[in-house]
């Protein structure tokens, strides 16, 4: 008897606990594995998880650096999908682009040299050098400020970006 009882709490209580403790892991060592985790976890583990995924990168924050600098943004980076959204006029301007804002369409133009980027708020569509590149988090606000993926902002202009999991922090390496 003792046995059916143990079996049960192990199945009702310790499993799911065990199963909560690996995804808060997964979602703190990168970003990038939440969703994965999530599909294995279970529907209602998802459902923590994408509230996770959706927030502001706060409190463990992401700091970013580009050529050894390190970035300050007044709203802080968001993290979707595993993606990372930072505030538009700060990464591009970091990366030496002047930049160009269309209200009425929500796109923003940037251009560096001979590359121009072109992004519309909520469209998957993004266009370097007008070739249209799929993107797997659009451009969106949050709390009144444009955000863009990072990572394809600054290799569009020819950067290199790197994640350092442990130290939450996102190198950018301008040429």
């Amino acid at each position: 008897m003792l046995e059916k009882e143990v079996n049960i709490l192990l199945k009702k209580a310790l499993l799911p606990l065990l199963a909560g403790l690996a995804l808060a892991a997964a979602v703190y060592m990168a970003p990038a594995a939440a969703p994965a985790a999530a599909a294995t976890a279970g529907a209602r583990t998802a459902q923590t998880v994408t509230a996770a995924v959706y927030s502001p990168a706060q409190p463990a924050g992401i700091a970013v650096f580009v050529n050894s600098k390190k970035l300050t943004f007044d709203v802080p980076p968001v993290v979707e999908n595993g993606r990372t959204l930072v505030p538009l006029r700060a990464i591009f301007e970091a990366l030496g682009a002047q930049v160009g804002w269309d209200g009425k369409t929500g796109t923003v133009t940037a251009k560096r040299g001979e590359v121009t980027v072109k992004l519309t708020l909520k469209q998957i569509k993004a266009y370097r050098n007008g070739k249209a590149v799929t993107l797997e988090v659009p451009a969106r606000l949050v709390k009144g400020r444009t955000m863009v993926p990072l990572r394809f902002v600054s290799e569009a202009f020819g950067a290199q970006v790197n994640w350092n999991a442990k130290t939450r922090a996102i190198t950018v390496g301008l040429k």
